[in-house]
């Protein structure tokens, strides 16, 4: 997969560059507390665990968790599905 440039071999600061924009592409597109679910393949699966992974904006930084089992097994929450992340102790109304 090239990451970069179709017509060059791609280094590493290549890749960490792309891995930036998009992380500074998702901060523009994502508002405070929003995020998506991201499933873990192909060559991530290299560098992290199989499963779902919430990727969402707080304060400002693109943040990354796996997903508890409980939402790795719910078959209704898929790769792109948007989330509203709330911190414990937050008021739901």
């Amino acid at each position: 997969m090239r990451y970069t440039s179709p017509d060059k071999e791609n280094t590493p600061e290549d890749i960490l560059a792309s891995t930036l924009f998009f992380a500074g592409a998702l901060g523009c597109a994502l508002r405070e507390n929003e995020g998506v679910v991201v499933e873990a393949k192909n060559d991530l699966l290299k560098l992290v665990e199989p499963g779902k992974y919430s990727v969402w904006r707080e304060e400002n930084q693109i943040k990354i968790a796996r997903m508890d089992e409980e939402h790795q097994q719910n078959p209704e929450i898929k790769e792109g599905t948007f989330l509203w992340i709330h911190k414990k102790g937050e008021d739901d109304e």
